[in-house]
Formats: structure tokens, sequence, C-alpha cells
């Protein structure tokens, strides 16, 4: 059954199939890399805001 094929498909085959492995291995390790965004909680935001460094930019009403 394999006395047909020749010394050249062969190694084209194993050529496809390494190459094939090598796109599939870089994708998956680019897919691992990439972050995940998490969920952010508005109001632990607007409580922990560096207001402090606002205080030449906004007037404030004074209240």
């Amino acid at each position: 059954m394999f006395e047909s094929l020749t010394n050249e498909v062969v190694l084209s085959l194993a050529t496809v199939a390494m190459s094939g492995l090598a796109i599939c291995g870089t994708l998956v390790a680019l897919r691992a890399t990439q972050r995940r965004q998490e969920p952010v909680d508005l109001d632990v935001v607007v409580k922990t805001a560096p207001y402090h460094r606002l205080h030449n930019l906004v007037r404030g009403n004074g209240a």
C-alpha cells in the first residue's frame, strides 16, 4: 500500500503537516496571551478617583 509513495510525496506531506502544526501552535499561544477584561465596579472607581489632582482644572461651587 505504501510502496507507491515516493520520497518526495512523503517529505511534502511531512512539511505540510509540520507547517500546519506550527500555525496551530502559534494561534494557541497568541490566544492564551490575550488579556481578559474584568468587570469594573463604577462605585469603587468613583470613590477611589484622584480628585485632589483636579483642583486647578475644575472649579467647584464650594459646597
